[in-house]
């Protein structure tokens, strides 16, 4: 239960919606909502941020005075707007103290501490408690305040009589002053637990360790956890995780606080509180007598409390807590409505002067109602930890047709939950569809029409929804859980990339996963942890891309857990359990601002270079042919600067290439290294099959690109045909393009296309041709596993070709299969040693490679054989856990077979016979830690090559 609470509260900035709000300041500096300027947790423009960060992570700009968090003060992040920064707490310490006074002399009573007690009769009573022949004291609940009283210590041995005894038999051995003056301390101290209770584990605090607590007095503490961290030196472990889960001891924790709905305001520059506005909560509205004292709202609500997100905007700020939806002043404060409700988690939506707010559209001005819901779960006011879980979801923006609708849910229980779309003029019903939202989580409109939802509780299942003013139609479901920022084309969500056109998961990142809270400046950036609960999270970042996962750096800010961070004004701030902590993460240095693209040039500006660039231009070089994992031919580069701009000649450049240059080879006039330069966004295209109607073409190097051109139909031309539709493959492997002509073997097709996206003026096209022949249909039959022939394959294997990663001789590889490795690096796995045997051999002669294609998750390899004919593939592979590799049918994404290795297994081959267009899955089948995957080689044969000796030689 705790865990699906953890996961679904750290949703609340993923599963936004794309529909700009309006009622947010123009640009993105501020982070005025949950999820940002346009509630989808994306920045669009805004600063350069950092392209990497070290272990230390981003520098500390400043930290807040005293603010309580997490279960001292909730779990929703701060917003930024106009230079300020507002955050709710749902608690205050007593007095109005900077910190928890949790140890008072009321908590000694308590837990049995009198503070002018003798030591050596202290001693005798505490020999006493802990005796055998002590009678029974269970059911004797010390703990509670109610229990100082001496009338309740003596209806309690009303009921005790042979402890009433044993009590009275111990007073008449001490002298009559000392019973006169200790009596009712010593009769309630001899009914309260020994060290071990009926449960078996220690509760009552032995006097050593009461000794040990009283020097704890009048402290403050940070937290609650911090706490009973530090009753660890007082007692047995147990104790302090007993206080911090356990609803005896929680009411005393209770009592070092009080409820209330309060507002802090922070300078966004210095972090300096300007104004604090609380507003005290009657704990009667919180609890349910009938409960033992539990509150009635949700699961454990006095753990966590009230958690939504204020909103800020027009001078202005909305906060929900506790007690209701306040409207207060930004500049100092001032109460300006309140409107009484209960305690909730949904943050407001603030748009064209309406506040809408669980079920309900308030004026922005005044507060009156304007309209409600009329889907909205009526409750009569009480709800049991399980009710109304949909209450809790956040509403979001949905523009079609030039008017604006409301996306809310029906607030039922989860069983029962609806999502609702209302017209945000009148509140009039549009349509409403069932669906599952993760309690505490936003409802979504995540890219324009688009809805995406997870399926239902504890399922990794996403679905789609297009949605039009009348209805929503179910466009797919797919293998992930959650949502989150949508970028060209791409879901950022939970440590994976997912198609937003088909649903599938492009990566996953094995380990720490992250919980996408922002996309700015194509960087992926939110909290990240494995799964489990902790009291503090670290914040990752990542590249955007959907072509592998590519992480950034991470770092501990000392997070707290459930609460997404936020961006606003290329600074990173971060709730911790007693402050907010903000961080510089914007770039100071030298930077690649844009690259504009033609024909025949690529002009890359950078900025903060001091006025110009200079150094040494030969390095820039263009890199052409080649394949993945293969060099191709680096010559320099034809390029010339002209003030902040360096322009590269690139029209003689055959297709594909790149253009590179290393990090502080050119420099600004003011002497700042430039950043390394990397360009590799030409493609060529090659045939692969043409049938019915569809073309499939594929790239000869590296992966397409999903935010270029080709899904564009205008990006290519078909000689004697017109394309209707362009559509990239999940593995960005393959574009298959529908033309309104049916092709049969033997007609000759002729195309050109857009090698790569121009900015300016007409694009840069190259062509091919070819002649329609009979598809052939993959298939695959496992031959065996080789853990014997090492990295010695020559005269075993390759007697038709052989790739060995690392090994630059393009000419061993077989003329009729076509290789591409996707989601993976090349890289040096071992020292280099020739002897070593595990060491694939060169193809061209002396020497092993040191290198393979490796992921810490999964990765793909494409084979295409490009005849009919059946071949024998061995791939010499491993991984540091246990593996699968599952061969699949690359058209039709079809299981042909799979082949699993187990943990450290010895370096081997798995031999198959194959045909067609492969695709090899590899993915670690051992655990949620991070586990290396890496293929040395591929091997092809004949088909009968079993029966043979020789290989290549």
């Amino acid at each position: 239960m705790f865990l699906r609470l953890l996961l679904a509260l750290n949703a609340l900035a993923l599963s936004l919606a794309s529909a700009l709000n309006a009622a947010t300041p123009a640009g993105d500096t501020d982070w005025p909502q949950l999820g940002g300027p346009h509630r989808n947790g994306i920045i669009i423009g805004g600063p350069k941020l950092l392209d990497a960060w070290n272990k230390e992570g981003p520098p500390l700009l400043w930290e807040s005075a005293f603010i309580p968090a997490s279960r001292d003060g909730g779990c929703c992040p701060p917003v930024v707007a106009e230079g300020k920064v507002f955050v709710y707490a749902n608690k205050q310490p007593n007095e109005g103290l900077a910190g928890f006074q949790m140890i008072t002399p009321q908590t000694l009573a308590l837990f049995g501490w009198q503070p002018d007690l003798p030591d050596a009769l202290a001693r005798q009573i505490e020999a006493a408690r802990v005796a055998a022949t002590r009678p029974d004291t269970s059911e004797w609940q010390w703990w509670l305040p109610a229990s100082l009283a001496p009338e309740a210590v003596n209806a309690y041995l009303v009921k005790k009589p042979q402890l009433d005894k044993y009590i009275k038999d111990f007073l008449a051995t001490l002298p009559p002053a000392e019973v006169a003056k200790h009596g009712e301390f010593i009769r309630r101290r001899l009914c309260m637990d020994t060290p071990r209770n009926k449960w078996g584990r220690p509760d009552a605090l032995s006097w050593d360790q009461l000794i040990k607590l009283s020097a704890m007095q009048g402290a403050l503490h940070g937290s609650s956890v911090e706490w009973t961290w530090l009753l660890r030196d007082c007692g047995p472990f147990s104790l302090s995780h007993h206080i911090s889960f356990s609803p005896d001891y929680e009411l005393l924790w209770r009592a070092a606080f009080t409820w209330s709905d309060t507002l802090y305001c922070l300078d966004a520059a210095t972090g300096k509180t300007l104004w604090k506005k609380s507003f005290p909560v009657d704990k009667s509205t919180l609890v349910d007598p009938a409960e033992s004292g539990h509150p009635v709202q949700w699961w454990e609500f006095n753990r966590l409390g009230a958690c939504g997100t204020p909103t800020a905007c027009n001078g202005k700020v909305y906060m929900a807590g506790s007690a209701g939806l306040y409207c207060l002043a930004a500049q100092d404060g001032a109460l300006i409505w309140q409107v009484k409700s209960g305690p909730e988690h949904a943050s407001p939506l603030v748009e064209d002067g309406i506040v809408f707010h669980l079920g309900v559209a308030y004026d922005a001005a005044t507060g009156a109602v304007k309209w409600k819901n009329p889907e909205w779960a009526l409750f009569d006011g009480k709800h049991s930890r399980n009710e109304g879980e949909g209450r809790y979801s956040t509403p979001t923006l949905w523009t079609s047709g030039g008017r604006k609708y409301i996306l809310t849910t029906n607030g039922h229980e989860k069983q029962d939950l609806s999502v609702v779309c209302l017209e945000l003029e009148t509140g009039k019903v549009a349509w409403k569809t069932k669906c599952y939202i993760p309690f505490g989580s936003t409802v979504a409109a995540l890219d324009g029409d688009l809805l995406i939802e997870a399926v239902k509780e504890n399922t990794a299942i996403s679905q789609c929804f297009k949605m039009t003013p009348s209805g929503t139609e179910l466009l797919w479901k797919g293998g992930f859980n959650g949502g989150g920022p949508v970028y060209l084309g791409n879901i950022y969500a939970g440590g994976q990339c997912v198609s937003l056109s088909t649903g599938d998961v492009l990566w996953r990142a094995n380990g720490a996963v992250c919980n996408a809270n922002v996309l700015a400046d194509g960087k992926v950036i939110g909290s990240q942890n494995s799964g489990g609960y902790t009291e503090t999270v670290t914040v990752g970042m990542s590249r955007a891309t959907p072509d592998k996962y590519e992480p950034l750096g991470s770092f501990n800010p000392e997070a707290i857990t459930m609460t997404p961070i936020i961006v606003a004004n290329g600074k990173l701030l971060v709730r911790q359990k007693d402050r907010v902590a903000c961080f510089d993460i914007q770039e100071h240095k030298a930077y690649l601002e844009s690259t504009t693209a033609t024909k025949e040039t690529l002009t890359f500006c950078f900025k903060q270079t001091g006025g110009g660039i200079g150094g040494d231009l030969s390095k820039v070089v263009a890199t052409t042919g080649g394949t993945s994992g293969t060099d191709g031919t680096t010559v320099p580069a034809k390029a010339k600067v002209d003030g902040e701009n360096l322009i590269v000649d690139v029209k003689d450049l055959p297709v594909p290439f790149s253009i590179g240059c290393p990090a502080g080879v050119l420099t600004g006039k003011s002497g700042v290294p430039l950043p390394a330069l990397v360009w590799n966004e030409a493609r060529q295209l090659v045939f692969k099959k043409a049938v019915d109607n569809r073309i499939v073409l594929k790239t000869s190097d590296r992966a397409l690109q999903r935010s270029a051109v080709w899904t564009l139909p205008e990006t290519y031309t078909v000689a004697g045909a017109k394309i209707t539709s362009a559509v990239l493959d999940p593995l960005c492997a393959t574009v298959t393009l529908t033309t309104d002509k049916v092709w049969k073997p033997g007609d000759v097709v002729k195309i050109t296309y857009a090698a790569f996206k121009t900015t300016q003026g007409e694009p840069r096209r190259e062509s091919l041709d070819f002649t329609v022949t009979e598809p052939v249909s993959a298939a695959a039959k496992f031959v065996k596993t080789d853990t014997a022939t090492l990295g010695n394959w020559r005269g075993v294997y390759g007697a038709e070709g052989a790739l060995v990663a690392g090994d630059g001789n393009t000419a061993a590889a077989p003329k009729f299969m076509r290789f591409s490795a996707r989601n993976c690096t090349i890289a040096n796995r071992w020292a280099q040693n020739d002897q070593d045997p595990n060491h694939l051999q060169f193809t061209g002669g002396k020497g092993r490679s040191i290198q393979e294609w490796t992921t810490e998750g999964e990765f793909f390899i494409n084979l295409e054989f490009t005849d009919a004919n059946e071949h024998q593939v061995a791939v010499y592979l491993g991984g540091q856990r246990a593996c699968s590799v599952e061969v699949l049918d690359a058209e039709t994404k079809a299981s042909l077979d799979t082949q699993t290795f187990p943990d450290n297994s010895a370096y081997q081959y798995k031999v198959w016979k194959l045909k067609g267009n492969i695709c090899l899955r590899l993915l670690s089948v051992g655990g949620t830690e991070a586990s290396t995957l890496w293929v040395g080689g591929v091997f092809v044969d004949r088909a009968n090559a079993e029966q043979r000796s020789g290989g290549l030689k």
